[in-house]
Order: C-alpha cells, then sequence, then structure tokens
C-alpha cells in the first residue's frame, strides 16, 4: 500500500490564530491522481466542498484554517494528501472544537467519491461518478450531480439538485432533517420515500402508487431501473420537478 504525504500546517503567525474572528491561515495544494481508482475526503472540523473538475489526473486541494483561540492553531492540524491503496486520501484532522478547516477539493468529475464529517456543512457540484456521504451533523447540499448518491446523516437538511437516470440508485436516510431533491421532469424511477413527523410532497412529476403526506411508494414517469429511496424520521420531504414535461 502506498503511503499518503502527512502535510503538518505549520502557523505562518500566532497572531493570525489565537484571536477570535481574525484572519485564517490558508494553502493550495496540487497532487496527481496517479492510479488511484476513486477519491475518499474526511474532515472532523469543519466544512467540505467536492467540485467536479475537467483537469483530468489532478487533485486540487485547498483549506481555510480558524481558531477561537484556546490555545490550538494551525500548527495543530494535520492534512493528510496522497494514495491510499487504491484510494486518493485527503484528510484533515483538527485539535478540537475551537480549531475547524474549511476544506475545497477537486477532482475529476466522474471519480467515484466519498466524503465523512464530523460535522460541519457539506458542498457537492458537478460530479458525475458515484458518491457516498456520512455524516453527523451540518447541512448537505449540491447541483450538477448524475450517479448513484447515498447519504447517511443523524441531523442534516439536504438539498440536492440532481439528475436520476438508467439504473441510478439515490439513497437518502436521515435522523433528523428535510430532504429536497430538485429532478427533471420527467424523472422515471421507482420511488419509495417516507417521513415519520413531517410532510412529503410531490410537485411537478408525473407518479403512479400509494401516496399520503407522510408516505410516498409507486413510480415517477415510467419508472425503470433507477431508484429513489429517502426516509427522515423528523422533516420534510419535497420532490421538485423542473422543466416541462415531454410530450
Amino acid at each position: 500500500m502506498t503511503t499518503p504525504s502527512l502535510l503538518r500546517v505549520v502557523a505562518l503567525s500566532s497572531s493570525l490564530l489565537w484571536c477570535a474572528g481574525c484572519a485564517p491561515t490558508t494553502g493550495e495544494q496540487e497532487f496527481s491522481l496517479e492510479q488511484a481508482s476513486a477519491l475518499s475526503v474526511s474532515n472532523d472540523g469543519g466544512t467540505v466542498s467536492l467540485v467536479g473538475g475537467i483537469v483530468p489526473d489532478v487533485i486540487f486541494v485547498n483549506y481555510q484554517i480558524f481558531s477561537d483561540g484556546d490555545g490550538s492553531g494551525a500548527s495543530d492540524v494535520l492534512l493528510t494528501a496522497g494514495l491510499s491503496g487504491e484510494e486518493f486520501l485527503v484528510a484533515v484532522e483538527t485539535p478540537g472544537p475551537d480549531v475547524w478547516v474549511e476544506l475545497v477539493v477537486s477532482a475529476p468529475a466522474d471519480l467515484p467519491w466519498r466524503v465523512d464529517t464530523d460535522s460541519g456543512d457539506i458542498f457537492l457540484e458537478s460530479l458525475t461518478g458515484p458518491g457516498q456521504v456520512r455524516t453527523t451533523s451540518g447541512v448537505i447540499s449540491g447541483g450538477g450531480l448524475e450517479g448513484d448518491v447515498d447519504v447517511a446523516a443523524e441531523i442534516s437538511d439536504v438539498h440536492f439538485e440532481i439528475e436520476i437516470e438508467g439504473s441510478d440508485q439515490v439513497i437518502i436516510e436521515l435522523g433528523e432533517g428535510s430532504i429536497e431533491l430538485d429532478v427533471p421532469t420527467p424523472t422515471h424511477a421507482s420511488l419509495e420515500a417516507s417521513t415519520d413527523e413531517g410532510v412529503l410532497t410531490l410537485w411537478s412529476l408525473p407518479f403512479d402508487g400509494d401516496l399520503d403526506s407522510r408516505v410516498a411508494n409507486g413510480i415517477l414517469g415510467n419508472g425503470g431501473e433507477a431508484s429513489i429511496f429517502l426516509h427522515t424520521a423528523a422533516g420534510n420531504i419535497d420532490l421538485i420537478g423542473s422543466g416541462e414535461e415531454a410530450d
């Protein structure tokens, strides 16, 4: 197994780190994807933005480090980046909740991906490879998404603009929070969606099956091999069709 490079982020100046509300320490790195067949991004304290790019075989990593001034700072943050087996790994480790990192990663759009966080918002843009999200809390949003997407979170609001076709599978399971999917009209897929405490609504989407204010079980459009599974224990679910339905 290839060992990823370990980059210890060094404080540029203590005056940038030890007071709340001051400017962040920032950095950028560019890496060769090498023979990696998937991307794994994790951040134990802060946000993650994952953006699909058009540059083949290159990973771009940008970070901004913030501190509330408890004595920990940029020198206590670890950024690991590099090949680990068949995955390209980008991982941030922080010393505690008073230090957090805003992480932006750009990778080839069709590369399979996974994002893991403890807390913090996650933004996904222009990704066509299959992907997974695992987090405890934070808003999860994205646009220009295609392919399989699997999301599991304890407390989160999820809002995706996504195309679902072919044999794509979209799975979103929340302990608490709302789910909103903006999809083209028509979208052809089986649908199983439910909220234990909330309201479920379909907007401008042809649907055939069982539907009430909390449960939908049937098919969108003509059905087919694609599937959508949505569940939240507490929160609303909205599926919104965009565009005009074809004749």
